[in-house]
């Protein structure tokens, strides 16, 4: 997938989230979005990167009781730094 393409899926996915979704830039420069979802036993974070003509979908899935826990907020630290480093 070449770059123009992937900004355009990324753009797509943004619209289809309705302002659930935000944009986001890691570290070493790759365009990806980030949004949440939930049902009545899951909280689930995902990510959609796109790195060097390659798209990666990342997910965090914790128990929908265990969401604002503060072991929680630290995984999902730990998480979006290891998101963040991802290199080519």
């Amino acid at each position: 997938m070449d770059q123009k393409k992937g900004d355009e899926l990324l753009e797509s996915e943004m619209k289809s989230f309705e302002g659930r979704a935000e944009k986001l830039k890691t570290q070493n420069g790759f365009n990806g979005i980030k949004y949440s979802d939930e049902d009545e036993q899951n909280f689930i974070t995902y990510w959609l990167l796109i790195v060097n003509d390659k798209m990666f979908i990342c997910s965090f899935t914790i128990n929908i009781t265990e969401k604002e826990t503060q072991k929680s907020k630290l995984e999902l630290v730990k998480v979006n730094k290891i998101i963040d480093s991802l290199q080519p």
